[in-house]
């Protein structure tokens, strides 16, 4: 999913500052269109974090538009996208990090410590909800 944002010009005193921000992304372009120059970045799901901070920084800007894989969508929307992925991608590592760890050591212990329960289960023929296996 990608994530397209759009502006022109405006008179708030941080226009400049976050223009300049937003120029240090590979994606982003300026273009005039019908006599008005118009500014895009676009955010891939990787990059979803830096698109929430863009959006708060053109929040209550007249002339901002939203898209999303090409489609025109709502601020809120917009919004609500890039806080989903984030949260979908805070999920995903959390998930991972607490099957595998953060390192290779960290995979190497979790792996050890599964297979002494693994073993410990068939010792006492336990068949891992607590019961005994008949």
């Amino acid at each position: 999913m990608n994530l397209r944002i759009e502006f022109m010009r405006t008179k708030s005193p941080v226009f400049d500052r976050i223009i300049s921000v937003v120029r240090q992304f590979p994606t982003f372009k300026e273009w005039d269109s019908d006599g008005i120059h118009l500014y895009s970045v676009e955010f891939v799901e990787t990059d979803f974090e830096s698109a929430r901070t863009v959006i708060d920084f053109v929040r209550g800007w007249k002339g901002v538009t939203y898209y999303r894989d090409g489609q025109l969508i709502s601020k809120g929307t917009a919004y609500r996208a890039a806080f989903d992925e984030i949260f979908r991608k805070a999920r995903r590592e959390s998930e991972l990090s607490r099957t595998y760890g953060n390192t290779p050591a960290d995979f190497v212990r979790i792996q050890r410590r599964l297979k002494e329960r693994e073993d410990i289960k068939k010792a006492f023929g336990l068949d891992g909800d607590g019961t005994e296996e008949p």
